[in-house]
């Protein structure tokens, strides 16, 4: 027997086919399920152990992916068997992506980031150094 496909709201709507760009926009598609959906795992793999659901994480909302380079606490909503988590952050925002990006808040500190700088002195300096402090 044929089954007929249905209108589905996806939760993924970034999953959706081009081949239905005219519902892209709405989530709105005619499916037989979710495209989005992926095999959940007991544990994946992070930056510093093992992390599971219920895990209390920390990551890092990099300048490159237009964040303030500041770090923000959650909990583990989901682990996938493809290595990707869900969290659930403590301000209320959410994020899938690599669990190899996330850290354990009690499986060790997070690096400290820090940035090399070189330059070559030539001549007398004079300037001002972040934080307000003059030099001569």
């Amino acid at each position: 027997f044929w089954l007929k496909p249905r209108l589905f709201e996806c939760p993924h709507p970034a999953h959706i086919p081009s081949s239905f760009a005219s519902s892209r926009k709405t989530g709105s598609v005619a499916a037989m399920g979710c495209m989005g959906s992926k095999p959940e795992a007991q544990s994946t793999q992070c930056a510093n152990g093992y992390l599971s659901v219920g895990s209390r994480v920390q990551t890092q909302y990099t300048r490159a992916e237009g964040g303030d380079d500041n770090w923000y606490s959650g909990t583990i909503r989901k682990v996938y068997a493809d290595g990707t988590c869900a969290i659930g952050y403590d301000d209320g925002d959410k994020w899938t992506g690599s669990a190899m990006t996330v850290w354990l808040l009690d499986g060790g500190a997070a690096p400290v980031q820090a940035q090399v700088v070189q330059a070559q002195v030539v001549g007398p300096v004079q300037g001002q150094v972040v934080g307000g402090e003059t030099f001569n």
